[in-house]
C-alpha cells in the first residue's frame, strides 16, 4: 500500500471517514512528526469503525504503549531523585568523579534537563571537578585528569567545552600504553583503589613498541602531509596547522615523566631542553610566519627535526615521527588518519565483509578471562561444537591470561587453511580440552531478524498477524542487499508481507555500493545521494559530483515502511535513512543519527608499506542537506520524522537483552535450569538490575522498546481499513 500524502484535516468525526483515508491521515501527521495527534486518531475513532478487528487490536496495543509510557515515566522519576541524591552525597565525600557520573545519569532522566544543568550544585560540581582535573595534571596523575576531563564533555556534551583538554591528557595515556605499559597499569590500581573499584587485571607486557613502529620513516610522513595538505576536503587544511600539530605532539612526549624507565634520556634535562626549546622557537615561528607554507619548506621543517632529535635527546627516529603524525593529524577530522605499517592488516581485515578466521564473537568477562560470545553460523567454531560462555584458556597451547582482544584475534586469525588450536573450558568443567580449528574464510552476515529459530535461520516477522516484518542490518557489506532480499522473499513466502521495520540503530556503516543497492530496493526513481567537494573550482561539481540515481525499480516501493535510527546509525545508514525520507518514502523513528557524512579514500604510501586514510568529499541528500556534522555546526545527520527518544540506561537494558536473544545455541543441549527464590525476583523481573528476557516478543511485551514499539504501532496504523490476508 503506497501512502500517498493528504493535506490535513480534522479528524475528530472519525465515524464519517472511512478506514483506508484514516490510516493515510494518521500516516501523514507521522510523516508532521505529529505522534500523539496519531494515536488520538484512533483512539478516539467511534461508530461503525471500531468493529475492524485491526483497529480493535491497534487500540488494545495502544492501551499497552500508554501503561508502558507510565512506567518508564515513574522509573524516570525515580531515577532522577536516586542519581540527585548519591551526586549530592558524593559531592560533599569529595567524590567528584563519582558525582560526575550521577549527574550524567540524573540529566538523562531529567525531565527538564535544562533546569537541571542551571541547578547550584552542577555550578559547583564543575568548578570543583575542573580544578581537579588541572591539579591531576600537574601531579601527572593522567588517569584520573581524563576521567574528569571526559565525564565533564559527556555532562556539557552539546557545548564542547572540555574536548579538547580530554583530547590533551588522552595523548598521555596513550603514550603510557605505547611505551610504558608497566607503569600505565600502576596507574590504573592507584585509579581502582581511590574509586574503591575491583583492582584491574594485570596488562600483558609482551607488547613491544619496536615491533609495532618498524618501518615508519620520514618519507611515509612527509608524504601524508602533502595528501592532506592536497586534498583533504576542507580547503583550509595548510602545513602550517598540520606542522604545529605535530610539534605539539612532540612535546607531550617529551612532558610524559613517566616514559623515562623506557628512555631514560628524557630524564637529563641537559638533553632535553635544548630539544624542547627548538620545538619552542619553531611553533612561534610557524604561528608568526606570513602567508602558506609550500611542500619544500615542510619537508625541510621536518628534516631539521629529526635532525634536532638525533643531536640532542636522540629517540629512535621512528618514536619521533610517529608521535609528530598522530599529531598532525589529530588536526583533521577524525577519521583521516595515518594506518601505520603494523596496522595495515587489521585495517584490511576490518574493512572487508569477510576475514580468515574460525567465526566467534569473543569478549573479556569482568575478571580478564577470554570467553567465546557466540559462535557465527556454519563456521568452524560453530560445526565443532564451540559454545556461548566456553572459556579460552589458551591459543596454540600459550595462554590467554591477560591478553587483548586485539591481540586475541590477531592470533586467532590466519591464513585459510592454516590450524590454530583452542583450548576450551566449557562451563561446569574443569578440563582443558583442545579445539583444532582449520581457518577459513568467514562471511561476515549483515542482516539478522527478529528472533532466531531452533532449526536456524531467522524469524523476520515482528508481528505475524498483521504480516509486520523487521529487519536487522547490522553493517552494510558487499552482500547486505542480497541478504535483504532473501529476508524480503521468506518473509512473502511465509505469510505475506504488509509493512516493515528497517533498523538501521547502531549501524556504523560500510560500503557505499550496499547502501546504493538497499536505497534502490524501496525506491523507484530519482537521486539517492551526491557527493560534493568544496574544492573543486566547477560549480556543477561542487554540488554533485557524482549523483547516484535509482537505476531499477525497486520491488519494495509501495511497501509500508519505517526505518529506526540512533546516535549510532552513520554515514551508509544515514545515506538510506536520509534519501528514503527526501523521497517521503518512509518515516523515521527515533533521534538524531551520528552525522558521518563524508567520504574518505585511502591511498598508499611509502610504497604501499602504510596507507593513508583522508575525507575528501561530503555526502549530499537528495535535498541538498550535507550529513556531515562540521565543527561548529548546529545541524547534521538525519533528524526523525518521529521522535522517539531513550534513556541510557533503556540503551543499555535493550543492547543486553539482544545480545543474549542473538546467541547461536545449541539445540540439543539441555536447557538451563534455574529455580529462583520467590523472595528474591522482583515484580518487573530482573536481573543485574536488568530486565529478564526469554524471548524476543518481551522487548515489546514488557515495553523495553519505546521506538520499536512506535514503529509497529505506525505500520499498524497504516494497515488499519486495508484488506486482510
Amino acid at each position: 500500500m503506497m501512502m500517498a500524502p493528504l493535506a490535513a484535516q480534522d479528524v475528530a468525526a472519525t465515524s464519517t471517514i472511512s478506514l483506508s483515508n484514516l490510516s493515510q491521515q494518521a500516516w501523514h501527521l507521522a510523516e508532521q512528526g505529529k505522534l500523539e495527534e496519531v494515536w488520538r486518531t484512533f483512539e478516539q475513532a467511534t461508530g461503525s469503525a471500531i468493529q475492524d478487528p485491526r483497529l480493535a487490536s491497534l487500540k488494545r496495543d495502544l492501551n499497552s504503549m500508554r501503561e508502558h509510557q507510565q512506567r518508564r515515566r515513574a522509573d524516570k522519576q525515580i531515577a532522577f531523585a536516586e542519581n540527585v541524591e548519591l551526586m549530592t552525597e558524593h559531592l560533599d565525600d569529595g567524590k567528584l568523579a563519582e558525582a560526575l557520573a550521577d549527574a550524567i545519569f540524573a540529566h538523562d532522566v531529567a525531565e527538564d534537563p535544562d533546569q537541571f544543568m542551571v541547578d547550584p550544585r552542577i555550578q559547583q560540581l564543575t568548578r570543583k571537578s575542573v580544578k581537579a582535573a588541572v591539579e591531576a595534571e600537574s601531579a601527572d596523575d593522567w588517569l584520573e585528569a581524563l576521567t574528569l576531563y571526559r565525564r565533564l564533555d559527556l555532562l556539557f556534551s552539546d557545548q564542547d567545552i572540555y574536548a579538547d583538554r580530554a583530547k590533551h591528557v588522552a595523548m598521555h595515556v596513550r603514550l603510557l600504553r605505547t611505551y610504558a605499559p608497566g607503569e600505565l597499569y600502576k596507574l590504573h590500581v592507584e585509579h581502582a583503589k581511590r574509586h574503591e573499584e575491583p583492582e584491574p587485571r594485570p596488562y600483558n607486557l609482551d607488547d613491544n613498541w619496536t615491533t609495532d613502529l618498524e618501518n615508519i620513516n620520514l618519507t611515509m610522513l612527509q608524504q601524508a602531509l602533502h595528501q592532506a595538505v592536497q586534498t583533504h576536503v576542507e580547503s583550509t587544511t595548510n602545513y602550517r596547522q598540520l606542522l604545529i600539530g605535530g610539534i605539539d605532539a612532540v612535546q607531550v612526549l617529551l612532558q610524559t615523566p613517566m616514559l623515562n624507565a623506557t628512555f631514560p634520556v628524557l630524564g637529563q634535562p641537559d638533553r632535553v631542553k635544548p630539544f624542547a626549546d627548538y620545538l619552542r622557537t619553531l611553533e612561534q615561528e610557524l604561528q608568526q610566519h606570513d602567508g602558506s607554507i609550500g611542500h619544500r619548506q615542510a619537508r625541510s621543517h621536518l628534516a631539521r627535526l629529526v635532525d634536532h632529535n638525533r643531536q640532542t635527546i636522540n629517540l629512535p627516529d621512528e618514536v619521533i615521527v610517529h608521535q609528530f603524525g598522530e599529531g598532525a593529524f589529530d588536526t583533521l577530522d577524525e577519521y583521516s588518519a595515518v594506518i601505520w605499517p603494523h596496522q595495515v592488516p587489521r585495517f584490511e581485515r576490518m574493512t572487508k565483509g569477510a576475514f580468515t578466521g574460525v567465526g566467534i564473537q569473543i569478549m573479556l568477562s569482568d575478571d580478564g578471562q577470554l570467553t567465546v560470545v557466540s559462535p557465527l553460523e556454519n563456521t568452524p567454531a560453530h560445526r565443532a561444537g564451540i559454545q556461548s560462555g566456553d572459556m579460552i584458556m589458551t591459543i596454540d597451547e600459550k595462554t590467554t591470561a591477560h591478553i587483548s582482544l586485539e591481540q586475541a584475534v590477531d592470533q586467532i586469525a590466519g591464513p585459510p587453511r592454516t590450524t590454530v588450536v583452542l583450548g576450551i573450558q566449557s562451563k561446569g568443567d574443569d578440563q582443558t580440552r583442545p579445539v583444532p580449528l582449520v581457518r577459513a574464510r568467514i562471511h561476515i552476515i549483515s542482516v539478522k531478524g527478529w528472533e532466531r529459530r531452533i532449526e536456524g535461520g531467522w524469524n523476520f516477522y515482528v508481528d505475524p498477524d498483521n504480516q509486520i516484518g523487521y529487519v536487522r542490518l547490522t553493517s552494510f557489506g558487499p552482500d547486505s542487499a542480497d541478504e535483504l532480499d532473501a529476508a524480503i522473499e521468506q518473509l512473502k513466502n511465509e505469510r505475506g508481507l504488509n509493512g516493515l521495520v528497517l533498523d538501521l540503530r547502531y549501524n556504523p556503516g560500510g560500503l557505499l555500493p550496499a547502501a546504493i543497492e538497499i536505497a534502490d530496493r524501496f525506491l523507484d526513481k530519482g537521486v539517492i545521494v551526491s557527493t560534493q567537494d568544496p574544492r573543486s573550482s566547477r560549480p556543477a561539481d561542487r554540488h554533485s559530483a557524482s549523483r547516484l540515481r535509482t537505476h531499477r525499480r525497486g520491488d519494495g516501493s509501495t511497501l509500508p515502511l519505517v526505518v529506526l535510527i540512533n546516535k549510532g546509525s552513520a554515514s551508509a545508514s544515514e545515506i538510506v535513512s536520509g534519501a528514503l525520507q527526501d523521497h517521503r518514502r518512509a518515516i523515521i523513528v527515533g533521534v538524531r543519527s551520528y552525522g558521518k557524512g563524508s567520504v574518505q579514500h585511502v591511498m598508499p604510501l611509502n610504497r604501499q608499506t602504510a596507507l593513508m586514510k583522508l575525507t575528501k568529499q561530503y555526502y549530499m541528500l537528495p535535498s541538498g542537506r550535507i550529513i556531515h556534522r562540521r565543527p561548529g555546526a548546529d545541524r547534521w545527520g538525519i533528524d526523525p520524522d518521529v521522535e522517539v527518544r531513550v534513556t541510557d540506561q533503556q540503551v543499555v537494558d535493550l543492547i543486553k537483552a539482544r545480545m543474549d536473544l542473538d546467541i547461536l545455541r545449541d539445540p540439543n543441549a539441555p536447557p538451563e535450569i534455574a529455580t529462583p527464590d520467590p523472595d528474591e525476583v522482583a515484580a518487573d523481573e530482573t536481573e543485574d538490575d536488568h530486565p529478564i528476557v526469554e524471548r524476543a516478543d518481551d522487548i515489546l511485551d514488557k515495553g523495553l522498546d519505546p521506538q520499536l514499539e512506535a514503529a509497529v504501532l505506525l505500520l499498524k496504523a497504516a494497515l488499519v481499513g486495508e484488506p486482510h490476508g
